[in-house]
Parts: C-alpha cells; structure tokens; sequence
C-alpha cells in the first residue's frame, strides 16, 4: 500500500459520466490475505495516480479531510473528464492482524465505499499523453461513510476516465494509504505514547581508484540536486532534532571530503591518459556542508568502512575484511573527533549467524539485525515482534537490536515516500495504543540503503515533523532504544529467499590479491599509522557491498589495488655477491638492501642455505629511507667442506616473505686437524734441524778458536 502504489479496480461501474457505483462496505472480516505476487506489479489502464498529502494527518471531527497528489497520464491517448473518487473502509484496523488484512488487499478486490457525491470528487478535466495534474479532494467528516469506531481506515482514491472511443464501467487506477482515528475525551488522555526509532542508512558505492581518482561521476551525481544522497539529506535536515538515527559510511565521507579539494576522472588508469577534471566538487561542497549541520542535530553511529560484504567474505574465510573495515571506521571517527559508535548492519540486515559471528570478532559496539533474518521470531500476544533479542554464539550471546522492514505490516522499501512512511508510523502508533502496548513494546524502522525520498517530499506535511506531531509518536534516543531486556532467540537466522548472491568469484579473487600484497605492504610500514589505516581502507573497500551489484567495478578497483601494493614491493630488494669462498668455519660476506618505494620501510633478511651445516647468525630488523641503500655483514659457520646454494630473502618484522630472493653459491674448503699435525711436525723437524746445524757450527768455531790459542 502507499504513495505511487497503483491499483486496477475491476468492478467500479460509472453511471453517465460523473457516477460511480458504490463499492461493498467491508465488514468485520476483510477477506483471506493474499500472496506477495498479488501486491507487486500493479498495472494500470492509462493513468498513474498518487497520494502524496493528507491534511490532517488523522480524520477528526468537525474537520474536513484533505486529501491530494497527482494524476498521470501515461499512454499515448487523450483521457476525456478524468475523475477522481475517495474510497474509504466503513471499520477500520484495531488490531496488528487487522492491518495484515488491510496490507494483503489484492488489487482487484471491491474494497472501501466510493464517495460519489457531486462536488466531493474532482474533476480535472482531459488529460493528454504524458501530462500530470493535481487533484484534491476535501470530505466533510459528517460526508465519509465510516462507522466512527477508533482506530486505522483504508482510505484510497481512484481514477475514472475515458477515450474517444468511449467509456467503460471500469476504473483506470488506484492509490491508497492508511487515516487514523482517535478517540476522543478522556479516552484518548488514557492511551499511551509509541517510542519510535528510525534508522536512516548514508550510504553508496565508492568507486576509488589506489590513486585517488574516481572510475565514474556516479557519486558526484548522488549528492548534486535531484539524486538520491541530496534527496536523502533534504529529508533529514527537514526531520525534528533527535528524530532520526544516521547509519553512515565514512568511506563516503571520505571521499566526497576528497572532492571538495578537486579531483580527476579516469576509467582506465595506467594508459597513459589524463584524468579528466571532476565536476562535482561544488555539489561534494554543499552536500557536506548541510550533512554536518545535520550531524549536529541527529544522532550519527558509522558503518564499517565501506560497508563490506559481511555475510559473503564470512562465507569464504575472510573475515579480516571486516575487521579492517571497523579499524578503519574507528580511526576515522578518532581522527574526526566524532566519538561516534560502529554498527553493523549488513544488506539491510539481511544477515547469517556467521555473519554475526563475524562482526563480534570485529568488535563493532552495536549490531542491527532486520526481522526478515529471524523466520522463528514469535510475537507476542497483541502481535507484536521484540526490538531486542539476544542470540547465542560460540564466544559469547550477542545483542541485537531487531529493526522491522515493515511498519504497519506494509512494507517499507526503496520507493517508499515521506508521506508513506509518516501514514505507517502513526497507524502503527494507533494501533500499538488501542491494544494497550505502546508503553511495552518500541517501533524500531531500518530505511533501505538504497532508499529514495524523492525530490520536493518534504513539502507541507510529508516529513517526520508531522509523524512525530502525532499525539500517539514520539522519537527515541539510542541510549534508551539498547536500554531494557533482550528476548533471547535460538532459533534459524536465515536471510529471505530473495536475498541477493554473494560476492562473484572474480570479484573475490581481487580480494585475496588486496589482502596478499597489501598485508606485507603495510607490515614494512609498521612504524607508520597512516599505512596501515590506508590498507584498511583499501582491503575493506575491496569487499564492499556495492559489488554485490557492481561486481564489474569491484573487480576493477581490488586489482587496481593489488597492483599498486605489487609495484611498491618491486621496488625493496635485496642483493649481494654471486659466489663466497670460506676456507675456515667460519666467515662473512655482504649484502645491500635497497628502498626505492616512497616511504620509510622496516625490513628483515632471511638467509638460508640447502646445505644445513651452513649456518647464519641473526639479522636485526633494518630501517631504511626512501631511495636509501644499506649493506649488511653477514656472518657464517660451516662444519664440512662443500659446494650449497644460499638464498637472501626480505620478509616483514612478523615474517612474511616477499619478493624474488637474492641467490648465490658458497664453498666451504676445510683443513683437518691431521694435516695440522702433520705440519706441525714437519715444522719442527724444520727448526731442530736448523737448531743442530746452528750448534755446530758454533762447535766447530769454538774449536778453532782454541787450537789457535795452543
């Protein structure tokens, strides 16, 4: 049901040109629900018609009710005296299995009373191909055919009109929504107030290459005028201080931040061609400028980084994308003196245990998940699901917060309008406090990531300010939404059937690569924050949702990533002599480690050798500049004599190994101990002999000099 929902009625006989015969009242029982596909591509004979005001915001007493929007014609034909009619249910909703029949109308069910009184239906006229017209209707309360009981009516309108060739006795289109009716008097001081949180997802692929460019204009075009981030915004600042719940992705913080100080376009870098200059860094600005105004007045909790693939990359083994994605979120939230909190809340909660799981390794500070994941959540007695359960995990329970994707059992989708999600609250609030729960039971809402308000919604009274006017609505603060007790659940935690596939091989096949090359990357930079923060980034970014359906992109940027931590590594090498001769068992030879990357590295040198009795004493960690070169004396022991094959290889200070290693051959020549000996001996055979002829011939001296004396 809502806004832009067109509905084909079958039987709405016209009587003349301006009379519709009345349709039958629906009694106390609304008919058998019907199938999802029954509510789902409603098609429509020419027109589209919409609700998008109903002033006020309930149907009171001794007041006219309001109600407008818009009617289209869409065909290539001239509609002659369009007309359009309210319908309305004689007994309204009152209870939440009520509002499941009012939900499950199918659209060709003879449902509401038309009012067919002359000048209580408009009359705009002919309609020619492809132009809009308002219309407004303005209903005595005495005039609506009602029972007057409290509580939630059907309220629809539809369209007649006809061709050239004539007129028929069918309707053209329908457009309904949900009216509630208060009690009056001391009945209504009785009731209580519904707390209501609505969680606003900012949200959007980042498409970045490793160098700062950007693939697409695509987010430049989100946040100039009249695309889905500028509509989103328009909507928030428009909402009442502490109404709304801000889900942001600083990945895109970030680079709209980037943006504002220019930036290039390059669909294929690394061919040689210039980017071209970005055109959206007036609207990045703006955008910016009006989301820190509304940061100040909302309460702001982030994303992981790049808002990953979470179930997916669980899926697969490689939960340290996660991880790194909530690093870098809270680097940023410390770096940007937010103080904010990390969530997860993946898929629009479409999640698994293992997903779970996950983000508790991760350590984010709170999780959402979305009713649809929890098939065996039971209400209580009055209908209602909890917005808080407890679910058990290997390391500990963990708590979850339990946001519907419905509101008033209508669905809330992409396409759901301000107006739209203000009727359903405040019926939903209606309803919570005619059955007496609204003190006991909160209304937690999840807009889809891809959610689109619409250009000019928050006109007159399509916005939140107007729901939270509703006597029945309040906002809720966080704090008091995680306060209070947890249902424990230990049931399946499934996603829908609907849910989209997970990440393609390709696209984590670039993922491995980011992770393989970058984690050495950053390891060679760890006395440096700033690398390892843009390797988070970086990693998380490749396993981000956004490739879900743009596998394409994300394939492209992860290799682009990889390539980029590959180059850098080419550049930190290490080499040394091709050969070294030892002639004792011990001894050293040089090697150069050299640093041509562009930052401060810390490196280690592994040696080692095929032959095991070729030893090498330790090497202490080295830290080297940009373009430095630093040699290093290696020190050896040998045991044996021999030919082996040495090789040098750099790894980071935890031991990861990188690049092509540095290889040489050494030769070990030995002397033994009896050739030592031998020598030994020899030499002192050598100087005895030496000694005997030194002492004879001194004899020999001595002798003469006696024999000359006699």
């Amino acid at each position: 049901m809502g806004v832009g929902r067109i509905r084909t009625l079958a039987a709405a006989a016209l009587l003349g040109a301006a009379v519709i015969v009345p349709l039958v009242a629906a009694p106390t029982s609304y008919g058998a629900p019907a199938s999802p596909s029954d509510r789902q591509g409603i098609i429509h004979r020419g027109f589209s018609v919409t609700i998008d005001r109903v002033n006020p915001t309930s149907i009171e007493p001794n007041h006219h009710l309001n109600v407008s929007g818009v009617v289209t014609n869409d065909t290539s034909t001239t509609w002659l005296a369009v007309q359009v009619y309210l319908l309305i249910s004689y007994y309204p909703a009152r209870t939440q299995k009520d509002l499941e029949y009012f939900a499950a109308i199918p659209p060709t069910t003879h449902f509401g009373t038309p009012i067919s009184t002359y000048g209580l239906f408009a009359q705009i006229g002919d309609l020619s191909p492809g132009i809009s017209r308002r219309y407004r209707l303005s209903i005595p309360f005495g005039a609506l055919p009602i029972s007057g009981t409290p509580g939630v009516y059907y309220v629809a309108v539809s369209v007649l009109g006809g061709t050239s060739a004539g007129r028929d006795n069918l309707s053209d289109a329908r457009a309904d929504t949900l009216v509630p009716l208060l009690p009056s008097g001391k009945q209504r001081e009785g009731l209580g107030l519904t707390q209501a949180t609505v969680f606003l997802p900012i949200t959007a692929p980042v498409k970045r290459w490793p160098d700062g460019t950007f693939l697409d204009e695509s987010l430049a075009g989100l946040v100039s005028p009249g695309g889905r981030l500028s509509d989103v915004l328009d909507f928030a600042l428009h909402a009442p201080r502490d109404s709304l719940t801000l889900l942001v992705d600083p990945a895109v913080l970030s680079a709209l931040q980037a943006m504002t100080a220019g930036y290039g376009v390059d669909q294929a870098p690394g061919r040689g061609a210039k980017p071209t200059p970005g055109t959206g860094q007036e609207a990045a600005l703006d955008w910016l400028t009006g989301f820190h105004r509304l940061a100040s007045r909302q309460t702001l909790l982030l994303l992981p980084w790049g808002d990953p693939a979470t179930d997916s990359v669980a899926q697969h083994r490689m939960g340290g994308v996660v991880k790194a994605a909530v690093r870098a979120s809270q680097t940023y939230s410390v770096e940007q003196h937010l103080r904010a909190h990390i969530v997860g809340w993946q898929d629009d909660g479409r999640t698994t245990r293992a997903g779970i799981e996950l983000l508790q390794r991760a350590h984010v500070d709170l999780q959402m998940v979305s009713t649809a994941s929890l098939p065996q959540l039971q209400p209580d007695s009055a209908g209602l699901l909890p917005a808080r359960v407890s679910v058990p995990v290997h390391a500990a329970p963990v708590r979850l917060l339990v946001a519907g994707d419905q509101v008033a059992s209508e669905p809330v989708t992409s396409t759901t309008s301000p107006f739209d999600l203000r009727q359903y609250l405040i019926a939903e609030a209606t309803i919570r406090s005619l059955s007496g729960r609204a003190d006991d039971a909160q209304t937690l809402v999840a807009l889809p990531t891809d959610w689109d308000p619409g250009t000019g919604n928050q006109a007159d009274n399509g916005d939140l300010a107007a729901a939270f006017n509703f006597p029945l609505l309040i906002s809720q603060t966080l704090d008091t939404t995680v306060s209070g007790g947890y249902h424990p659940y230990s049931g399946r935690i499934s996603p829908p059937a609907h849910t989209r596939a997970g990440l393609s091989g390709a696209v984590l096949a670039g993922i491995r690569h980011v992770r393989y090359a970058g984690r050495i990357y950053a390891g060679l930079h760890e006395g440096q924050p700033s690398a390892r923060t843009e390797f988070d980034r970086v990693f998380a970014l490749a396993g981000s949702a956004s490739w879900l359906d743009e596998p394409r992109a994300g394939v492209a940027i992860a290799g682009a990533a990889a390539a980029r931590y590959r180059a850098g590594l080419a550049k930190i090498a290490v080499s040394g002599p091709s050969f070294v001769a030892m002639s004792s068992s011990s001894g050293s030879f040089p090697l150069t480690v050299s640093n041509n990357s562009r930052g401060p590295i810390t490196v280690k040198v592994l040696i080692s050798a095929d032959n095991p009795a070729l030893t090498f004493a330790p090497i202490k960690p080295l830290s080297l500049d940009p373009r430095q070169h630093q040699d290093v004396r290696v020190l050896s022991r040998v045991t044996g004599s021999g030919l082996t094959l040495v090789r040098a290889r750099l790894t980071t200070t935890t031991g990861r190994q990188f690049g092509p290693p540095w290889e040489f051959s050494v030769r070990a020549t030995q002397i033994g101990l009896v050739i030592w000996i031998v020598l030994a001996a020899g030499g002192g055979v050598l100087l005895g002999a030496a000694l005997f002829r030194v002492l004879r011939r001194l004899r020999r001296r001595h002798r003469g000099a006696q024999a000359a004396a006699q």
